[in-house]
């Protein structure tokens, strides 16, 4: 699977869904607008690898819990089962 494949808009509105937090407090968060923030969920532009680690450190979560979180819904049975239930453990515990 290549890095264009992901879905990191998924990823990002699963992680706010999460926590129950609007674009705008996690533009706040990542000191950066909500404009971005919209242009990344909406798949309009790609975060730097610099973003997803903020992303990251804001939930307390791995960068590959993101990653995984990115993968479309088609390819997430390529991944390693363990992965799959370590990110979903991290991120019920951001609840």
């Amino acid at each position: 699977m290549d890095n264009q494949s992901l879905d990191f808009g998924r990823a990002f509105r699963l992680l706010r869904a999460a926590v129950n937090i609007r674009q705008c407090e996690l533009a706040e968060g990542l000191s950066i607008k909500a404009s971005q923030v919209s242009l990344i969920e909406s798949n309009k532009r790609r975060p730097s690898v610099e973003t997803v680690e903020e992303v990251a450190r804001f939930f307390c979560v791995r960068p590959d819990v993101v990653t995984i979180l990115a993968t479309p819904s088609g390819n997430v049975g390529e991944l390693d089962e363990r992965a799959k239930a370590c990110a979903l453990t991290e991120l019920l515990r951001t609840r």
